[in-house]
């Protein structure tokens, strides 16, 4: 063997052995890679979780929000009507004639019937 065909071979064995390099570099690389990417998937799994309990805590003030609504407007609805009573209760005391209280209260004649007779109830229960 002379020194061309063993320079030749060295060469050789250098392109071999730089491509074994490569190849391991390369997984190596795959790995950290796979490791990365196992990693930004349980992120996501942890993202798409949380979303899905902001959705559903979400979700549940929207429909504390509308009981909330619902029940200020109701509430609001009875303090207009009680006033309505109030103001026909006080206008059939003034004596006011039922006719006339209904029209100004917005009240039935079975709401007026109803508030004479209670109006006539604690003097029966004096006596």
């Amino acid at each position: 063997m002379d020194i061309q065909q063993l320079a030749f071979i060295s060469g050789l064995g250098l392109i071999v052995l730089g491509i074994f390099w490569a190849l391991h570099q390369t997984r190596v690389k795959l790995r950290e890679t796979s490791i990365e990417l196992a990693e930004i998937r349980n992120l996501l799994v942890a993202i798409k979780s949380t979303g899905i309990g902001q959705g559903k805590k979400i979700i549940n003030i929207n429909s504390e929000l509308k009981n909330l609504k619902s029940k200020q407007q109701l509430r609001q609805l009875q303090d207009v009507s009680e006033k309505g009573f109030q103001q026909a209760s006080k206008m059939l005391s003034m004596g006011v004639d039922a006719e006339e209280v209904m029209e100004c209260c917005s009240l039935t004649r079975g709401e007026i019937q109803l508030l004479t007779q209670l109006q006539h109830v604690p003097a029966a229960i004096a006596h």
